[in-house]
Parts: C-alpha cells; structure tokens; sequence
C-alpha cells in the first residue's frame, strides 16, 4: 500500500463523521465496479437513498472475487459504534421477510468500516443456523486489502479524506473540479458537442485489449483531458462510475512507475510528458494521453475538430442560458472552449 493513502486507522476515525453514513454505499459500489466485471445487476443506495426502505445494495455478479460473492448476493451496511449489534439487526430483519428474495440462493453481506475482531465467528454462527446460502462480514480491514486491487477508488476515497496525492488523481473528482469552474456547470454536451467520432474511438479502444496508446489531441492538452472525462461520463450514464472507478490521471513519471505495478487493469491519462507507456500496455493497463497542438499530427491519434456554433448553441441552450446570451458565448466557444 502506498503510505500516504487511507487505511483501516482512517477508515475508523471516518465511520464517526456524520457524512460516513450516506457515503459507506458509494465507496462499495465504487469498489465493486472497480474490482469485478460482468455484473449482471448492481443497485446501491447512496446519499438520502439510505433512508428508503429495502436492502442497502443488491448484486448479481457473473464472476466475485474476494470480497464480492458469485451469483447473487444481498448488502447491509452501516456505520455504528456497534457493529455486531447492527449486523444482527440487519440480518434478523431480512430473514425474516427477505422481500422476496430466496435465501437459499442468495449470500447476505454486512459491511462496516469499523474494525470488528469476532466477524468471522459471527458470519460462521449465522451460516450453520440461517436460511441464506452464505454470510460475509467486511470490515475495515477488509477494505482495506480491497482498496489494494482497487487503486483508483483508493485515492478517489484518499482524496474525499482531504488527503489529496500530489501526482495520483481521481478522474472523477478531476471532471466535477473542471465542470464546477463555470456557472452554471459546464454541460459533457458543450465538450463532445460535434465530435462523435472522437467519443467512438474512445469506447472502441476501452473494450479492446490494449496493445497501443491512444492519443487525443485538442487545442490545449487541458480540453483533451476534459473530453475524455465527459466521453466517460457519457458512456456510462447509468452507472457514472463504471470508468471513472478504474481511471486515474498521472502527474509524474514516479507516479506512473508506483502505479503501474497494479494487478488489476486500470485506465492511465498521463499529464507529464514523454510517459514510457510500453510496460503498462504489457500489465493489460489502458493508456490515453491528452495533448494540444505542440505535438504533431499523427495518423493513429484522434484530433478532435472545433466544435460547430450551432452544436455549441444547443448545448448552452441545455444548460439554461438565456438566449440572450447565447450567441455571443457560441462565438467565444467556437473560438476556444477554454476561453469560453
């Protein structure tokens, strides 16, 4: 584990803040995301979701790993003092009307961020006597190793702490920061607005095994980068962080030697120039570079064109400026999206 990132000691001294509790099913579904694929089916309530009725996360994966059971599974969470005492609770609730789930086909799963020192007693208890087909306990020590095969959630979550890496950064938290600078927020349309083309080289790269890098190249390496988080996030509507869970934006060459020793397959933007990329094509990492127009053209980059002023004048339109306003900001944009 790279030293300046959270640990079971961090997650402990989190679960007593008041926010820990509605952000506890984003970091699981970011993990699970990030970690597993060919899931069939993944719902996880977050933020005021916690407050409705009903399981805290239902997944249906095709293929678990450690932390995430085969087939389908069932997830209770929470962030109390007492561990033990929720878990029961949670588990005495959902045996006993389950909401139509059938137990014997199902794994229950407690998770925690606190240290709990008899969990695997408890789940081994619960197994022998209940209905379900297995019970699992996570708790911050098991975050903790997940948070190892799931690097780009681990500085995500390291980041959200107020621990932010100075050349490791979430791509996530990069395209809400970049959005953010403009009011009212920047729309994804006004960035991909008439470049198609651009967003379907992206997408077919990702869901091909990597064998080169990808460049894209904008009128700045900055609205490159931008384009390449709104194509993420365009992609993956439904579940936003379905990319953004695996991608991580590189400042240093040491970064990028520190990360690219992962197991898991992450997607690499350096922002430092001259990366030697060849070894993290080789360990199955996908690599996009951003660039502007210092570096020449080259037949198997994608340059992305200005966008055209009436795409720019929908996507404003979108994003509720008044029409009066419009046209003279499609002309700044025409121009330079930056400068817009």
């Amino acid at each position: 584990m790279l030293p300046f990132l959270v640990n079971a000691d961090d997650l402990e001294e989190w679960a007593t803040r008041l926010e820990a509790r509605g952000s506890l099913p984003d970091l699981v579904r970011r993990l699970i995301l990030a970690s597993t694929t060919n899931l069939r089916r993944l719902e996880m309530r977050t933020g005021r979701g916690i407050g409705f009725s009903g399981y805290d996360g239902i997944v249906n994966a095709d293929q678990g790993n450690a932390f995430v059971p085969d087939g389908f599974s069932v997830w209770e969470m929470g962030v109390n003092q007492d561990p033990k005492a929720k878990a029961e609770k949670d588990y005495t609730t959902r045996t006993s009307d389950p909401l139509g789930i059938n137990p014997a086909e199902a794994v229950f799963v407690f998770v925690t961020p606190r240290r709990w020192s008899e969990k695997d007693r408890w789940a081994e208890q619960k197994r022998q006597n209940g209905p379900w087909r297995d019970v699992q306990v996570i708790d911050a020590d098991n975050l903790e190793t997940w948070f190892e095969i799931s690097p780009a959630v681990h500085i995500w979550f390291t980041s959200l702490l107020g621990n932010n890496p100075t050349d490791l950064r979430d791509m996530s938290l990069f395209w809400q920061d970049w959005c953010a600078a403009t009011q009212p927020t920047f729309s994804q349309d006004l960035i991909i607005a008439h470049r198609t083309d651009g967003v379907t080289r992206i997408i077919q790269y990702l869901n091909t095994p990597p064998e080169v890098a990808l460049t894209i190249r904008a009128d700045s390496s900055e609205e490159a980068l931008a384009f390449i988080a709104a194509t993420m996030a365009q992609a993956s509507e439904e579940e936003p962080e379905t990319l953004f869970a695996r991608t991580l934006l590189v400042a240093s060459e040491q970064g990028w030697q520190r990360i690219i020793v992962a197991d898991q397959p992450l997607i690499l933007i350096p922002s430092f120039p001259n990366p030697h990329v060849a070894e993290a094509l080789r360990r199955g990492h996908h690599v996009i570079i951003p660039c502007g127009p210092e570096i020449a053209e080259a037949s198997s980059m994608v340059v992305l064109p200005r966008p055209g002023r009436q795409a720019i004048e929908t996507a404003l339109e979108g994003m509720d400026i008044g029409r009066d306003r419009v046209s003279s900001l499609a002309w700044i944009g025409r121009r330079s999206l930056l400068s817009l």
